[in-house]
């Protein structure tokens, strides 16, 4: 592993994002893990793969994809799939387009999904 970020994550989930990265050729890949603040919503883990030419190294801001999406269940468990709620299951798509920034003043990341 390259690297690991801890920050929070905004938009239609709310919470604390745990990023673990590698760096392959073209591209940094790994998995994210996404901790709703809402108890009771769904916490997800995804691969995560961020191409080297969406990558500013100067402003840390980058954009990139999630896919292969899997609950955390109550049990702190990975599911699959077919684990989400019924409601969560059909509004989660096959691939997610991510954009992110480093902030200056606080140098925890925000991811926005």
């Amino acid at each position: 592993m390259n690297g690991q970020w801890i920050g929070i994550v905004s938009g239609t989930i709310n919470g604390a994002v745990i990023l673990n990265l590698d760096s392959r050729q073209d591209s940094y890949e790994g998995r994210i893990t996404v901790l709703n603040s809402v108890l009771e919503n769904v916490s997800i883990v995804a691969q995560v793969k961020i191409n080297k030419n969406e990558f500013d190294s100067n402003t840390g801001c980058f954009k990139g994809e999630l896919y292969n999406f899997l609950p955390i269940r109550q049990d702190s468990i990975i599911g699959n799939r077919k684990d989400f709620p019924a409601s969560t299951k059909d509004q989660i798509s096959e691939i997610v387009k991510i954009d992110g920034c480093r902030i200056k003043i606080h140098p925890v990341p925000k991811i926005h999904l």
